[in-house]
């Protein structure tokens, strides 16, 4: 009696590489170099959670928002967005409860 083959487990590296090179395959060569720099990035990086918080919040649309209007920005304007972006990022942390 043969046994039905199994599906292939995501969490072995042996599915997420045949993932991600049926996904490179697609792809034009400067965004495989993209796609590299990305996993050296990933690969530098010790704790998974940054990795998935990092994921998740590219996922927000907000951010493209974000990045389009900057990217529209001149050196000094984009200088002021940061130091107006650092100061609400401090009065929202020192906002929360327990600080």
């Amino acid at each position: 009696m043969m046994e039905t083959p199994k599906s292939p487990d995501p969490a072995k590296p042996a599915f997420a590489e045949a993932e991600i090179v049926s996904v490179l395959r697609n792809l034009s060569n400067a965004r495989v170099r993209l796609v590299a720099e990305f996993i050296a990035q990933i690969a530098m990086v010790h704790d998974p959670d940054v990795v998935k918080t990092f994921l998740a919040w590219r996922s927000d649309p907000r951010l493209d928002t974000l990045l389009l209007l900057a990217s529209e920005l001149d050196v000094d304007a984009l200088d002021q967005l940061l130091f107006k972006a650092e100061d609400l990022s401090a009065q929202t942390h020192d906002m929360m409860p327990g600080k």
